[in-house]
């Protein structure tokens, strides 16, 4: 998808498409509704590329129309899902000092699962999505809410986690 859509090919002819149908439509008395046309044939050749598999992305931090589990690495902060599914698993991590880690979702939905006796802060964030997070405690909708671990300790080693959805959900146990 990134090296189709993103090619000088691709939207140079777009563009040549678009500037005919203009000429057509001012020179002739024929009518081309010219931007139901392009919405329409950008439906189709997005509709052709997630049917054939092209739209398929998955890196060690990011989904896009797919499915994974992720493995912490301290080095990779952000955690992306689009259009997909994905689990983080942070039951098992060492804290040595502050990890701070971003997950995000859209159009989708990721697991994170982290150990109830962690030390951890949790920042979600949310515009038409959910994030679910321990205690039962959901931020649905729009807006912004925090939870920190029941022997939350500012002065120790911490986990935390900013959670944006947008148009997805987030689900920490």
């Amino acid at each position: 998808m990134r090296n189709f859509l993103t090619s000088g090919t691709f939207w140079g002819s777009i563009l040549i498409i678009l500037g005919a149908l203009l000429v057509i439509e001012n020179v002739t008395d024929i009518n081309i509704p010219v931007i139901k046309v392009f919405l329409s044939l950008m439906l189709i050749i997005i509709g052709i590329l997630v049917l054939t598999g092209k739209t398929r992305h998955r890196d060690k931090n990011t989904v896009i129309f797919s499915e994974a589990n992720f493995d912490f690495d301290k080095e990779t902060e952000e955690y992306s899902v689009v259009f997909g599914q994905a689990t983080l698993d942070l039951r098992n991590i060492n804290i040595p000092e502050d990890i701070f880690i971003k997950a995000s979702a859209v159009f989708g939905e990721m697991h994170i699962i982290i150990d109830p006796g962690m030390n951890y802060k949790i920042v979600s964030n949310t515009a038409f999505g959910s994030v679910n997070m321990p205690g039962n405690r959901p931020n649905n909708g729009f807006g912004t809410a925090e939870v920190k671990s029941q022997n939350f300790n500012e002065q120790q080693p911490k986990i935390i986690i900013k959670a944006d959805a947008v148009f997805g959900s987030i689900n920490i146990k």
